[in-house]
């Protein structure tokens, strides 16, 4: 019986090795998030590759603000807003439900990616079913993502090329703020769910919601949107929190997500080692014979 399990852990360890070695061959963004997901607000698809994004963060060229600008906008045409909802109709009205086929899609982690979150998403599923990446490399290589994946990725890519940045935190809603002037200390807001830069502090625009109301505009919102999408709510509320890196904002998701990527290789090796180390020993035995 002993032999037997131990030959059974360690085909499943082979199984499991197979499985994360597959993952370096399969793509993590499906490419369905080209044309079936679109940006925030718009009827557009995403049309930034992850390398496309990565050029564009490494133009370094110009001056700070202007690069802001770029990387944000970047974030809004490479990384797709969603979080598992499609309209449907009930009761012959139109209303939101939940897409399970979208969520299998584009936000459960795939078994070849790392298998460990993706049973988490079977035994948690109103925290790992629909998942964000803490880690902003792998957040931008999916591609897809609620308005706190943007962000996530938004502020990794900033602070990887030296930018201070922090992640601001409301009841509904996701965004950023970087420092767009060392000299002056002057910070901006960055929302890449929307796409647009707001020149101004989040405490002057807490003062004054109207001084985004211009921006948005340019950006292609109606007033109406602008009023009713839950931006001035957002900006009115005062009940932020703000996070300068991600194990402040994730204290639990943060270091189990890292701790997975590790385990998924340990675990394998472990359920491996019986059967290796007894196979070794006979081996050794025999040639001593």
């Amino acid at each position: 019986m002993k032999k037997k399990l131990t030959l059974l852990c360690f085909i499943i360890g082979i199984i499991l090795i197979s499985i994360n070695i597959s993952g370096f061959f399969i793509p993590l963004r499906s490419p369905d998030v080209y044309h079936q997901l679109t940006r925030y607000g718009t009827n557009q698809s995403i049309t930034l590759t992850e390398q496309q994004v990565w050029d564009i963060v490494k133009n370094t060229s110009m001056d700070r603000k202007q690069y802001l600008i770029n990387v944000n906008s970047a974030i809004n045409n490479g990384v797709a807003y969603y979080w598992g909802r499609k309209t449907c109709i009930i009761d012959g009205q139109p209303d939101q439900c939940v897409d399970y086929e979208g969520i299998d899609k584009f936000l459960r982690v795939p078994i070849y990616e790392n298998y460990i979150l993706y049973g988490m998403g079977y035994i948690l599923p109103q925290h790992f079913s629909r998942y964000f990446f803490t880690d902003y490399q792998r957040g931008l290589e999916r591609g897809v993502g609620f308005c706190d994946q943007q962000t996530v990725v938004l502020d990794g890519l900033l602070k990887s090329q030296g930018i201070e940045s922090k992640m601001i935190d409301t009841p509904h809603h996701f965004f950023e703020t970087a420092l767009a002037d060392p000299a002056t200390n002057e910070w901006w807001v960055l929302d890449p769910t929307f796409g647009v830069v707001i020149p101004y502090s989040i405490e002057q625009i807490q003062a004054n919601p109207e001084l985004i109301r211009d921006t948005f505009l340019k950006g292609g919102y109606s007033n109406e949107t602008i009023d009713q999408a839950l931006i001035q709510s957002v900006f009115q509320n005062h009940i932020i929190k703000i996070h300068t890196d991600m194990s402040e904002y994730s204290d639990k998701f943060y270091p189990f997500e890292r701790l997975s990527y590790i385990l998924i290789w340990v675990i394998p090796f472990c359920l491996m080692l019986p059967f290796i180390i007894k196979t070794v020993s006979i081996f050794t035995t025999l040639k001593c014979q």
